[in-house]
């Protein structure tokens, strides 16, 4: 394997460790176990733990999002596209990386200890938010979804109640107050649907 494969290797290796101990927490005796390679060999493709974090993190958001477009790929309408988001999140579907969402994890982990982690998970926030405005968007255009909703608003908000019902769940154990809040998301798609038989 040349050098970019084995870093890429250790990448993938580690991310489900990283996600699930927290990106400052993971320990290097957690992190030689995962990547299958000892401190001084990491050492040797990464400057610093910091920087694996760093790495690791932005390989975890871009796998979210990758995750959840090839989802969406399959659905041929812009309300397809939309719950693929909400289905990607459901308890069971195991379609994320261990852990859970990294953009929750890592910015309740960074919140006030590390900006760069922070402004990494906003920057992901935020350029998910792009992706469903944008989906509502054409689903405006194509007729799909009521004129009168706010591409950007609304996908604050259809963010906001993906991320609190995974927030629910994995705080309090209880799969079905997941579900509950996706279900909510899921009825706010429905409310801005077109009724063609209205």
């Amino acid at each position: 394997m040349t050098r970019r494969a084995i870093r890429q290797q250790i990448i993938e290796d580690c991310a489900s460790v990283f996600n699930t101990k927290g990106y400052q927490h993971v320990s290097i005796p957690e992190i030689e176990t995962a990547a299958h390679k000892t401190k001084a060999t990491l050492y040797g493709y990464f400057e610093n733990r910091g920087q694996m974090a760093k790495v690791i993190l932005a390989y975890n958001l871009t796998e979210k999002l990758r995750i959840i477009n090839q989802l969406a790929d399959d659905r041929p309408t812009a309300l397809g596209k939309l719950t693929a988001h909400i289905d990607a999140h459901r308890p069971g579907a195991q379609l994320l990386v261990d852990g859970g969402c990294p953009i929750l994890n890592a910015a309740t982990e960074a919140d006030d200890t590390n900006e760069e982690l922070r402004a990494q998970a906003a920057g992901a926030l935020i350029q998910w938010s792009q992706l469903i405005a944008t989906l509502i968007s054409n689903g405006i255009s194509s007729g799909e979804i009521k004129p009168e909703v706010d591409p950007e608003k609304m996908a604050l908000e259809f963010i906001a109640l993906i991320e609190g019902a995974v927030f629910f769940g994995k705080t309090t154990q209880n799969a079905d107050l997941c579900n509950q809040l996706l279900d909510t998301a899921a009825a706010r798609i429905t409310e801005c649907q077109i009724d063609y038989m209205g």
